[in-house]
């Protein structure tokens, strides 16, 4: 299996999730996603809850491939009749206050230390720096292609080129640093997605960012 393979496991096994219904499960994804100081977009949500928990979200024919209905008509009932999230598919999602409860509830079922006793992480002008690099990547048409379809994710040279704030001009060399910075910096932050992004952008560049 490879690295790539790798940062797409569901985290919980289907033994640990099974019994919980979807609506409890996309609460959980929920959270997950706005800890991570991200816009939890409906496209976003879909993925969170695909990768996480593919038995629970995937199609029933094509098990391979989320069920974008499954999740829209989950987070309208829990904004409608459970009344946990705020927001729409347009402006994203925020959790309630007891939606929050229920997030970590399901966490500890799940025994997922990543949401129970979650503390706010310290900011810091370095921190900002991270971030607003992470949030350049995460607006970037490249990334929003390959989150929707990592498996058939192509980008061409120009346009990697363009994401690492170079030109055609730009040696390997600078192409190559300018690229280590942003894997550093989704690191520093713990943004296995946009590692992932990032890896696969090298990998169908090796020639030009490997410097073979």
């Amino acid at each position: 299996m490879s690295e790539e393979d790798k940062e797409h496991q569901p985290i919980q096994t289907v033994e640990a999730y099974e019994n919980l219904g979807v609506d409890y499960l996309l609460i959980f994804s929920a959270k997950s996603i706005l800890d991570n100081d991200e816009e939890c977009t409906l496209e976003r949500l879909v993925f969170e809850c695909f990768t996480r928990f593919p038995k629970k979200f995937g199609l029933s024919r094509y098990p391979q491939w989320p069920d974008s209905t499954r999740v829209y008509r989950s987070w309208r009932r829990c904004r409608l009749d459970n009344r946990w999230l705020t927001g729409s598919p347009q402006e994203g999602f925020k959790l309630t206050a007891k939606g929050k409860e229920v997030a970590l509830a399901v966490a500890e079922k799940l025994n997922d230390p990543s949401l129970i006793n979650k503390q706010p992480r310290a900011t810091s002008k370095t921190r900002g720096k991270e971030e607003a690099v992470i949030r350049y990547l995460r607006k970037s048409n490249a990334f929003r292609r390959w989150l929707q379809n990592p498996t058939s994710f192509v980008i061409s040279e120009s346009e990697i080129r363009s994401l690492l704030n170079a030109t055609l001009e730009t040696p390997q060399d600078v192409l190559r640093k300018n690229l280590a910075y942003y894997q550093d910096n989704a690191k520093l932050v713990g943004d296995s997605h946009i590692l992932a992004f990032l890896d696969a952008c090298q990998k169908q560049h090796d020639n030009i960012l490997r410097g073979r």
